[in-house]
């Protein structure tokens, strides 16, 4: 069973929010297919298919890395990953007495994308126990698609 173009169409056009693991597992199977069948593809990208199979490498090397994390951490441990960032991000603005410099700024911005992050990944881990890999995605749509809607 493929998951449905239609569920795609309003991501791929801008219209919802993806979120960072469906981003990253799209981004994988879109360029893992394209490598598969690159007779199927244009000029520019046979040209550049070296650059591809690294990008792929390189994308996959993150996804795995962020399944693995999502993976040995259990609902409690994505609340307690929230709560240190928030944290964090309080702790810079009590310091800064009303001012912040650029580097606080930073800081801030640091842990509250940290903040979002675990956040999504809770919502992910109240759907799913675990990730599979990306490729095992093509065999799972219906798991693809939960992980769509966490967007």
């Amino acid at each position: 069973m493929a998951i449905s173009f239609n569920k795609i169409v309003p991501f791929i056009t801008e219209k919802l929010p993806l979120s960072t693991v469906a981003t990253l597992i799209l981004d994988c199977l879109i360029i893992d297919q394209k490598l598969a069948h690159p007779e199927e593809q244009s000029w520019y990208f046979k040209a550049g298919i070296q650059g591809q199979q690294q990008r792929l490498k390189k994308l996959e090397a993150h996804y795995e890395e962020m399944r693995e994390h999502f993976n040995t951490t259990n609902r409690d441990g994505w609340m307690e990953y929230i709560a240190i960032h928030k944290e964090k991000a309080l702790n810079i603005r009590k310091a800064s007495n009303g001012y912040l410099s650029q580097i606080q700024l930073i800081a801030i911005e640091m842990s509250e994308g940290l903040v979002r992050y675990g956040e999504e990944m809770l919502a992910l881990k109240a759907r799913l126990q675990e990730l599979r890999p990306f490729r095992a995605y093509k065999d799972y749509p219906q798991e693809l698609e939960l992980i769509l809607e966490v967007g």
